[in-house]
């Protein structure tokens, strides 16, 4: 029985091997096709802005797309200010769609400036489509414009006198021809004046920016307004104003970068080297000077970002912004004073342009600057206006004729403060003699020497 096995088991071995076919597998089914969407299209029918001066404006975008619409935004840029801002546009979801966005600018705008703006439309897969880019000028439509232009300077005014427009342009010209013959630098993009007949004009114009009393005011780096009624009284303080303020927006174009404004007493110093107004800068000086005899001069430190907020402070803070600034240029020159400024517009930090063009920080200009405020002191002079080195009347500030000043100056304000006291005072010392006189005249009637009455 095993031998019998043992034969079957060998002959299976020998017999040729059938090929087997592998077990039957079904064909996989072929993946249906999946549907794709179809990518979002947009197509825009209205796009615009409407201005409303100076409360609003308002946009409105109507378009049509294949898919249904979710979203829609507007975004906008403030003249060349890097900030993008947004806003969710009203309307109602679908495919066919309005929508519109009210800006409030009242305080916020200024007339002259460019708006970029363009919408995004996106469906509820996150598609999103963005419309061109579009731009509209904030403009101050209530007037007819005239204008005038020379150079990169142009000057807007509506009153029908024609010496405004002319006369503001010839006091700009000037200001821009120093800062090229003296300082090597000019303006890298056009300059518009706004100039507003009418004080309500103005005050609607610029909103609540300005403090009472204020006529003049520099925006961004390209645009001026200024108070200027078509009278010679009008028209000269208009041009005051505006040579300070011009000051202001060259400085700004000078120094304009994402990363660090200039020292406040750079640019406050430099409006008023540049506006050149005699009686202002004396009495600019005469506040130094003051501060200096009784040793409470502001650190530059302090006066790099923030003014004091009081009139005394203020002065103060102005006439020693002046001072340095003309020191500077008197000390290391115009071209020099022109590099710290280009050395502002790289983004450089105070101290590092300091060191950089002058070799001090911010601590040793002080020194040197008090320094040189002392010798000046004890030459009994003062600063030269610009322009006017060796020509400056003197301002006495010690020795007989200083002291003499001084005493002036002193029982001038303590009478101006006191006179009403000492008048009282006064007074009634002359009553009280008068009355006493009277009382001894009338003891020795009655009572003469010797006894009995007369």
């Amino acid at each position: 029985m095993v031998l019998l096995t043992l034969l079957l088991l060998l002959l299976q071995l020998a017999a040729p091997a059938r090929a087997q076919s592998p077990p039957a597998v079904p064909e996989a089914a072929a993946p249906a096709a999946v549907e794709q969407p179809a990518a979002l299209n947009v197509q825009v029918r209205t796009s615009l802005a409407e201005i409303d001066f100076p409360n609003e404006i308002r946009f409105l975008l109507e378009a049509t797309a294949n898919r249904r619409i979710e979203r829609i935004t507007l975004l906008w840029r403030v003249g060349d200010e890097p900030v993008l801002s947004y806003r969710y546009a009203q309307f109602a979801p679908g495919t066919a769609v309005r929508a519109t966005y009210t800006w409030r600018v009242r305080d916020v705008l200024l007339p002259g400036v460019t708006i970029s703006y363009f919408w995004e439309l996106e469906d509820a897969d996150e598609n999103v489509v963005r419309t061109p880019q579009q731009e509209i000028l904030y403009e101050d439509r209530r007037f007819n414009w005239r204008s005038r232009s020379i150079d990169r300077v142009t000057v807007y005014w509506y009153s029908g006198d024609t010496v405004v427009g002319p006369e503001l342009l010839a006091q700009a010209v000037p200001i821009l021809e120093q800062l090229s013959q003296e300082f090597q630098v000019r303006l890298e993009k056009p300059v518009k004046i706004y100039a507003y007949a009418r004080l309500e004009d103005f005050h609607s114009a610029v909103g609540s920016r300005p403090q009472p009393g204020l006529v003049g005011l520099a925006a961004g780096t390209d645009r001026v307004y200024v108070y200027a009624p078509p009278t010679r009284q009008g028209l000269t303080q208009a041009v005051d104003y505006l040579r300070h303020e011009l000051a202001h927006l060259i400085v700004g174009q000078l120094t304009d970068n994402p990363y660090a404004d200039p020292p406040r007493w750079l640019n406050e110093g430099l409006a008023s080297y540049l506006m050149r107004d005699d009686e202002e800068l004396r009495q600019l000086e005469a506040a130094l000077a003051q501060a200096l005899r009784q040793n409470r001069l502001i650190s530059l430190r302090s006066l790099a970002s923030q003014f004091p907020s009081d009139d005394t402070g203020i002065a103060l803070a102005y006439a020693q912004s002046y001072s340095v600034v003309k020191y500077i240029i008197e000390t290391y020159g115009g071209q020099k004073f022109g590099e710290l400024l280009r050395a502002f517009k790289e983004g450089t930090l105070p101290d590092d342009a300091l060191r950089k063009v002058l070799n001090v920080d911010t601590e040793k200009l002080e020194q040197d600057w008090h320094q040189y405020l002392r010798r000046v002191a004890r030459e009994g002079g003062r600063q030269s206006a610009p322009g006017q080195a060796g020509q400056a009347p003197r301002q006495p500030t010690g020795g007989e004729e200083g002291f003499l000043q001084r005493s002036i100056s002193f029982w001038s304000g303590f009478f101006q403060r006191y006179g009403v006291i000492v008048a009282a005072v006064a007074g009634g010392l002359v009553g009280l003699l008068i009355l006493s006189s009277i009382v001894y005249t009338l003891w020795h009637r009655f009572h003469p020497p010797g006894g009995g009455v007369t």
